[in-house]
C-alpha cells in the first residue's frame, strides 16, 4: 500500500489467490508495524476476531517466506528483520493483551 497524507491509501499489490479476509487484514497490520512503525493500536483492525493471533503469526511467516522466495541469493537478513523480530515478540509475549482483547496467544482451536 502507498500512503499520502492528502489521499486515500492506494493498493499497488494485487495477489490473485484466495485467502481468508482476516489473513489479508493481518498482513496489513503486520506490515504497518514492521515497515511503518505503527504501534499495537493498529491491531484493532482485526476487530476482536477469536483467531486474530493465529492470523498475525501466519502473516509474519508469510513475509519471511515471500522475502526468501523473492531474494534467494541474499545471505543476510533483510534490513527490516530487527523490526519483524520485535513485532513478533510483541505478538507472542505471554500475558500481553492480544488483538482479540484476551491474553496471548489465543486460538479457537480450529485450523484457519
Amino acid at each position: 500500500m502507498l500512503f499520502q497524507d492528502s489521499l486515500a491509501p492506494g493498493i499497488i499489490d494485487l495477489s490473485p489467490y484466495w485467502r481468508p479476509q482476516m489473513f489479508a487484514t493481518a498482513v496489513i497490520a503486520v506490515d504497518a508495524m514492521v515497515w511503518e512503525g505503527a504501534d499495537e493500536g493498529v491491531l484493532a483492525i482485526l476487530g476482536g476476531h477469536p483467531d486474530a493471533t493465529q492470523y498475525l503469526i501466519r502473516a509474519v511467516i508469510f513475509r519471511v517466506v515471500m522475502d526468501h522466495l523473492c531474494n534467494p541469493r541474499r545471505h543476510e537478513p533483510p534490513p527490516w528483520w530487527p523490526s519483524l523480530v520485535h513485532v513478533t515478540g510483541q505478538l507472542l509475549a505471554p500475558g500481553t493483551r492480544g488483538p482479540d482483547g484476551g491474553s496471548q496467544p489465543r486460538s479457537s482451536g480450529k485450523r484457519v
